[in-house]
């Protein structure tokens, strides 16, 4: 436990000044803050591709398991719950990316 505590404070110490020792690089493709922002605002573009291609895929296997449930209680009750699972996860999905966008568009609103 100590010998973690000092190495957490060796690096507390040390990772400062290796950051700014490295060489101003002049071809890197972050340099502001803007970049950052849109290297982020990328990687959720990407997330939220995956989601919804993860999402249709479990809508797919919910109906499969539905139709192969046949009379069996047991199948079908799992194929309910992973309905609802889809459901949720889409309504969830819809709500995640739709409230940026709608609180953008209010504060995009400028009075003429």
């Amino acid at each position: 436990m100590r010998i973690a505590l000092y190495f957490l404070l060796l690096a507390f110490l040390v990772l400062p000044v290796v950051t700014y020792a490295q060489p101003a690089c002049d071809d890197c493709p972050i340099k502001t803050v803007d970049d950052v922002i849109a290297l982020i605002v990328g990687i959720v573009e990407r997330l939220q591709i995956v989601f919804w291609i993860t999402a249709a895929g479990s809508g797919l296997y919910a109906a499969f398991l539905f139709i192969r449930g046949g009379s069996s209680s047991e199948s079908l009750k799992k194929a309910k719950n992973q309905i609802l699972y889809t459901v949720i996860a889409i309504a969830l999905g819809l709500i995640a990316f739709g409230i940026p966008r709608l609180v953008d568009s209010f504060l995009k609103i400028r009075p003429s």
